[in-house]
This record gives structure tokens, sequence and C-alpha cells, in this order.
């Protein structure tokens, strides 16, 4: 069979196209690919499954973007009481709710009774959220998309947020690609300057503890999976 164009549609925040090719579908958000579904498992389980096996609890879930619902597909999946998705464009939403190869792609997680989806910006509702959570998963797309990039400042109070949000044990999820030096140098730089923002005495007693996954995607190309807690990584369960 030959690539077919399934869906073209431009929202105030991308272009967004799907393509089918026989069994496969991938999506593209202003030109960049978001997900190929032969590799969309694998890559998913690194986003969303590692962060579970390793975080102390995983009663409270927040997902920040993920608009192509698939982060959500694998969390449903689990045992979480509060799972909240927040994505930014509503034109996306809206597409991976109502299409039918979306729904059927995503297994319709966003139309899933376990999901609370809000549409708004991620960013700031972790910024002004006044709960912690088990464990935050960041697939937000704004460095990759073409979309408006936050300046640096609000990129690292949202840093900083994500990690105070957490409660004791979480984990953050942040993926990265590999060719991305942008993102790279924006996580190194919050690491050598949080202490100086949280201050002495909150730094040592919770201090940040990284770690490091990485797949090569052929289609997405390779993937750095970060995974920031405060407290040592020991795995404790094995979801699959």
């Amino acid at each position: 069979m030959t690539k077919r164009l399934v869906l073209q549609r431009q929202t105030p925040h991308q272009l967004i196209t799907i393509y089918e090719d026989g069994g496969d579908v991938w999506m593209k958000l202003n030109g960049e690919i978001q997900f190929h579904t032969d590799e969309s498992d694998l890559s998913h389980k690194h986003i969303v499954v590692t962060p579970l096996n390793f975080s102390r609890h995983i009663n409270k879930v927040l997902i920040v973007g993920g608009g192509d619902g698939l982060p959500a597909k694998e969390a449903i999946r689990h045992p979480i009481k509060d799972l909240r998705q927040v994505e930014l464009d509503g034109g996306l939403v809206d597409i991976v709710k109502s299409h039918p190869l979306m729904r059927r792609v995503s297994n319709d997680s966003f139309n899933h009774p376990k999901l609370q989806l809000i549409v708004g910006d991620g960013i700031q509702y972790v910024i002004d959220a006044n709960e912690k959570f088990d464990v935050i998963i960041d697939d937000a797309e704004f460095h990759i998309t073409g979309q408006t990039d936050p300046s640096p400042e609000r990129y690292n109070s949202y840093l900083d947020a994500l990690y105070s949000k957490l409660n004791q044990g979480g984990v953050i999820s942040y993926t990265i690609p590999v060719d991305n030096k942008g993102t790279k140098n924006a996580i190194k730089y919050w690491m050598k300057t949080i202490k100086k923002r949280m201050g002495p005495q909150s730094f040592n007693l919770s201090p940040p503890y990284v770690k490091y996954a990485s797949a090569d995607l052929p289609a997405l190309g390779g993937e750095l999976y970060v995974y920031i807690s405060n407290e040592p990584f020991e795995k404790k369960r094995d979801l699959q």
C-alpha cells in the first residue's frame, strides 16, 4: 500500500497531519513526527511505565501535554486513582476524541472515565497547582513543533514547580529527542542552579536524584528519557 493522508488540520497552535500506510499510522505536528505506531508502545513504556515502577506511590498522576492520547492510553492500564492530563491544543484533543482512526490508536483514552482531561496551559497548571503528585509525566512538544517556547525564566519556574509538586518518593518523567541540545542544556542548567533557588537547607533535605534511559527509534529518532526524584531510585513494582 502507499502512504495516505488521513487528516490535515491547522489549529491555533500547530498544523496536525495524520498518515496511514497499511497498518501503520503516524502523526506530525508542524512537520515534526509525533508518533508512529511501530514504535509508540516501546516509547510510552519508557515515558509512563518506568516512572510508575520507581515511584513510591502511584495514586495521583499528572500528564502535561500528550495530546495524541498515547501517554493516557498507557496510564489508564495501571491502578492509578487520580489520573489527570493538561493539553494545550483543544483542536488536537477534539481529533483524538472523535476521529475513528485516532480513537483506535489511542484506545479511546480521551473518552475514558478514568481520565480527567483539561484543555489549557500545562506549564501554568503545574506552576499554579496547590497539590502534589506521585508521578508527573512531561510529554509537551513546545520545543520541537515550532510552537512558542516559554521564556527561560518561565521554563525554569516550570521545572522548579515540577520538582516541588512531587510527593515524597515521586518521579518526574521527561522526554527529550536525542538531537535536541536546547532542552538538554535547559535541564542541565536547572540541575546546576536548583540548589541556589531551593536554599542549602531544603536542597540537603530533598536533593534531586536523576536516572536516564534511551531508545533508538527509526521513525522518531533517538529519545532520551530523564527521570527525576526526591529519593534515590529503587524499583517498587513491576508493571508491564
